[in-house]
C-alpha cells in the first residue's frame, strides 16, 4: 500500500507540470499584428480550458481521497488509484499533441 501511495504521489507533480506546460504553450503563441485580436481571444479561451481541467482534476482527486477512506480492501484501492492515474495521463497526453 505504501508503495502505491509513493508511486501515485510521483504522478501528481508530473501531471501538474503537464498542466503548466499546456498553459505556457497556449499563452506564448506569436502571431502577426493583423491576427492579434482573434488570437488573443483564442489564447484566453485555451488558457481557460486548461484551468478548467486543472480544477476538475483537483476536485476529482479530493473526491478520490474521500472514497479511499471508505474502502478497506487494498486491491480496490490499488485499482481505484490506477484508474485515476490512467485517466489523467491519457487526458494530458491527448492535449499535449
Amino acid at each position: 500500500m505504501r508503495g502505491l501511495l509513493i508511486i501515485f504521489l510521483l504522478f501528481m507533480p508530473l501531471i501538474s507540470i503537464a498542466f503548466y506546460l499546456l498553459m505556457w504553450k497556449y499563452s506564448t503563441r506569436t502571431e502577426t499584428a493583423s491576427q492579434h485580436q482573434m488570437s488573443y481571444r483564442t489564447r484566453f479561451r485555451n488558457r481557460d480550458k486548461v484551468l478548467y481541467y486543472a480544477n476538475r482534476f483537483k476536485n476529482n482527486f479530493t473526491k478520490l481521497g474521500n472514497q479511499m477512506k471508505a474502502i478497506n480492501s487494498p486491491d480496490e484501492r490499488r485499482k481505484m488509484i490506477g484508474d485515476f492515474a490512467k485517466k489523467y495521463v491519457l487526458l494530458v497526453h491527448f492535449y499535449m499533441l
